[in-house]
């Protein structure tokens, strides 16, 4: 029914072919067969359907594409205000109508959104900065610390997972990881040359392969790959891709250089223009920016900005948070000498170089932002945006001179936390624009994209699908009262001399270095940089025989114990726990069978043994989360906790 026109339907023969007569805004529909029983609406524009095999035609509403899809799977039917034009549903399956109005859905009901069908694939854009440091997006409410505006919008119309992580801080790995939703020591992808993931029998089951093979969906990827075999087997592995060499700037033929962000969202356009309009899709838009290499943040360098973002920073003056020489000088030895120094020393060292390297970072995390805008834009312009799950996250943090280091590689905050924002038209209206402080990880990607398509994932892959957390039950993938979500993970980066791995809780950190038989633990909660390491701490007082009312030490034990045995207790509860019966009985000199021993424990005894129950933890919850039976071949014995 179409209001404010003038439309008259045609019955014809069933031999004749369609032939729709448009003057202005007269459209005439015919009646077909009785398998075609849609009458299109086509404004200022001539469309003919050409055969019976042919089922669909769009509505062309000025800058608004609709398809409409005959087949039982397909059961929305758009309603399009404006020129107030209405589809009638047809079957009793077709229950649901979205409302769109300059890209805003409109409450319905009490649920005040409509009940999006959970069958119902939806496109997949994946935005995938290189190296962002998770302070520098930590606040996207519309402060200036850094300016990005879209992903301002983008956070309030989705949400943000302020406790998003890698489990693996360093590139190529991380990337592995988000197109296998595995741990490293699972998907095995360690080397550049041929990583593992890539080869046919492990691509397989990859999410890019399980769109296409299984929701028949058109797959590219833009920007980034990594790993030394850029432009080989691509063709293989997406319908679209891009490729792009390690560079920010690109010379031009014909004009002034590109930038690698500029190049991203023009190839990213040239694959929504070139997209099967009758296929869902998926794309991967892997920017070069912000990441840094060498010295190049010098004035004309590889990754000196944009002049107009780089002028947005051009006054601006960063204070370091801390005295980084102090919190270096208190890392182990062996992090104090290696490249992690010689990256601090060549970027963030003096505090002429601190400022430039923040202000051309940030003015370069603004022109991601003004990129992903763009692209935006272009969905929103093919009235894509309300059926499509944008993600935006990175592969790694950044340290940028924390802890007087550089680089990543590193099991420290700033090297593993990464923004998350994720925008699903599924996401009910009451929580858009949240902030959700779950556990989220990189591994989590690829099951919550095939999730977006309703596809079970392969069952190699070892994350959770994010929409459970944001989704009603009944359209949830799996039930947080029944499998409840995450509240630690494993950390792991099994390369060169700093291999190690780490069991990262709500509150606690503990990382454990392999190679040089050391240990650290920091408490979160109260120490956010992770400047106090508690068992240094622990092992110093022991040397000065400090006392065991050591303030520090006591803090440390009831952590723990409210970490490890979910008790709560304060300080002055430490003496009953030491004496406590059965759970706590052998470890502090009882029998274990509810007897206390005559020996009294000390406050450092209690630490001791909590820190032993840890560390099984930590063994125990890393079977957990990988298993034992899916071990690579370079797992070995100077790995012992992989």
């Amino acid at each position: 029914v179409n209001e404010k026109h003038n439309l008259r339907n045609k019955s014809k023969a069933p031999a004749e072919e369609d032939n729709p007569v448009i003057e202005k805004h007269n459209l005439q529909n015919k009646t077909k067969a009785p398998a075609e029983e849609d009458n299109h609406i086509v404004e200022k524009h001539d469309l003919q359907d050409k055969a019976p095999a042919e089922k669909n035609n769009p509505i062309v509403e000025k800058r608004n594409l609709q398809n409409k899809t005959k087949a039982p799977a397909e059961e929305d039917n758009p309603v399009n205000e404006k020129h107030n034009l209405r589809n009638k549903s047809k079957a009793p399956a077709e229950e649901d109508n979205p409302v769109n109005e300059k890209h805003n859905l409109q409450a319905e009901k009490k649920n005040s959104q409509k009940d999006f069908v959970r069958d119902k694939p939806l496109n997949v854009v994946i935005f995938f900065p290189d190296d962002l440091n998770h302070r520098a997006l930590q606040d996207v409410s519309g402060s200036d610390y850094v300016k990005t505006p879209f992903l301002t919008s983008l956070a309030k119309d989705g949400i943000r997972f302020a406790k998003n992580a890698v489990t693996t801080s360093i590139c190529w790995i991380s990337r592995a990881s988000l197109f296998t939703g595995q741990f490293a020591s699972s998907h095995g992808s360690l080397e550049l040359k041929c990583p593992r993931f890539t080869l046919p029998q492990y691509w397989k089951d990859s999410w890019v392969a399980t769109l296409q093979s299984v929701g028949g969906y058109y797959v590219g990827h833009v920007g980034k790959w990594q790993y030394h075999n850029q432009q080989q087997g691509h063709s293989l592995r997406f319908n679209y891709t891009k490729i792009f060499e390690g560079h920010h700037w690109y010379p031009q033929f014909h004009s002034n250089d590109i930038s690698a962000s500029d190049k991203s969202v023009k190839a990213t356009l040239e694959f929504l223009e070139k997209r099967p309009k009758d296929r869902p899709f998926a794309l991967t838009v892997a920017f070069y920016p912000p990441k840094a290499v060498g010295n190049s943040f010098e004035p004309g360098g590889q990754w000196s900005p944009k002049n107009s973002t780089k002028d947005l920073y051009a006054n601006t003056v960063y204070k370091r948070p801390y005295d980084i020489e102090k919190a270096h000088a208190n890392l182990p030895d062996f992090l104090r000498e290696k490249m992690v120094r010689n990256r601090y020393l060549e970027r963030w060292n003096s505090t002429e170089q601190y400022n430039v390297g923040m202000r051309y970072y940030h003015a370069l995390v603004t022109e991601v932002d003004i990129a992903c805008s763009q692209i935006v834009d272009e969905l929103k312009r093919q009235d894509l945006y309300d059926n499509t799950m944008i993600i935006f996250t990175s592969d790694n943090g950044l340290l940028m001179g924390s802890h007087g280091i550089g680089g990543k590689w590193i099991a420290y905050e700033e090297s593993i936390r990464v923004p998350l924002i994720i925008y699903d038209p599924r996401i009910p209206l009451d929580k858009r624009g949240s902030v959700n402080n779950a556990m989220t990880l990189n591994v989590d990607l690829a099951t919550t994209i095939l999730g977006a398509a309703n596809i079970t994932p392969p069952k190699v892959m070892e994350g959770r699908d994010i929409a459970d957390l944001y989704l009603p039950p009944d359209k949830a993938t799996t039930k947080l009262e029944e499998k409840p979500w995450r509240t630690e993970f494993m950390y792991e980066f099994p390369l060169w001399s700093m291999s190690s791995n780490a069991l990262i809780g709500e509150r606690y950190k503990y990382i454990e270095w392999p190679g040089h038989n050391y240990e650290q633990l920091f408490d979160l909660q109260n120490d956010p940089f992770e400047l106090n390491d508690l068992l240094k701490l622990m092992k110093k007082n022991e040397t000065e025989g400090t006392s065991d009312d050591n303030t520090q030490l006591e803090k440390l034990a009831v952590g723990l114990v409210e970490t490890l045995h979910g008790l709560k207790v304060s300080p002055s509860d430490l003496r009953d726990i030491m004496e406590q019966k059965g759970t706590f009985g052998s470890l502090l000199g009882g029998n274990g069978e509810g007897e206390s021993g005559s020996k009294k424990s000390s406050l450092k005894e209690l630490v001791q043994g909590l820190l032993v129950e840890l560390k099984n933890h930590y063994e125990d919850n890393l079977e957990k989360i990988k298993g034992s039976s899916n071990k690579p071949d370079w797992c070995n014995a100077s790995l012992p906790y992989q």
